[in-house]
């Protein structure tokens, strides 16, 4: 008989005692294109995030914080759209 889990109650909190991650491959594709690959067989598959402080970024504006980013982005682009096209002259 399987136990069922209590899905009410949060489950213990463990520390990570040892992460083994295996080297990558380095592979080049007929294209060029770089890919690295690690070997590790068929197993589950673990997400992890890593999560960063952005000291730019206020809660209380949600609108703010994407005006700033929408603006770096634009800013990023005509950069690479006017290196583009004095590049054509």
């Amino acid at each position: 008989m399987e136990t069922v889990l209590n899905r009410s109650e949060n489950p213990p909190i463990k520390d990570i005692e040892k992460i083994n991650i295996p080297q990558a491959k380095k592979h080049v594709l007929d294209n060029g294109i770089i890919v690295y690959a690690i070997s590790a067989g068929f197993q589950e598959l673990v997400k992890v995030e890593l999560l960063f402080s952005n000291l730019n970024f206020d809660i209380s504006k949600p609108l703010l914080n994407l005006k700033k980013l929408m603006r770096k982005w634009a800013i990023s682009w005509l950069k690479i759209q006017i290196k583009s096209s004095l590049g054509a002259l």
